[in-house]
């Protein structure tokens, strides 16, 4: 097959039917990335984004998940670039 990439013993065919299936992984990579992501930012990463008076309770943690997961590569800079405690 000139159109397919043998990896780890499986084979991904890069034609026409393909080409949907990397599109796929690629989504679920980034959803797998924004799950990992948004867990750790909603438990370690709000003290360090939010200011030092305001506090969190555990209802709005829930309510915050989805959207840092959704939105995990702005969280990531935010979270990073955010003030030192």
């Amino acid at each position: 097959m000139p159109d397919a990439l043998e990896l780890q013993g499986n084979i991904i065919d890069f034609t026409e039917r393909g080409k949907p299936m990397i599109l796929l992984y690629g989504l679920a990579l980034y959803i797998l990335c924004g799950l990992v992501l948004a867990a750790g930012f909603v438990i370690f990463g709000l003290a360090r984004v939010l200011p030092a008076s305001a506090t969190v309770t555990p209802g709005a943690r829930i309510l915050i998940l989805p959207g840092a997961a959704t939105l995990w590569p702005y969280v990531l800079v935010r979270w990073l670039l955010g003030r030192e405690t």
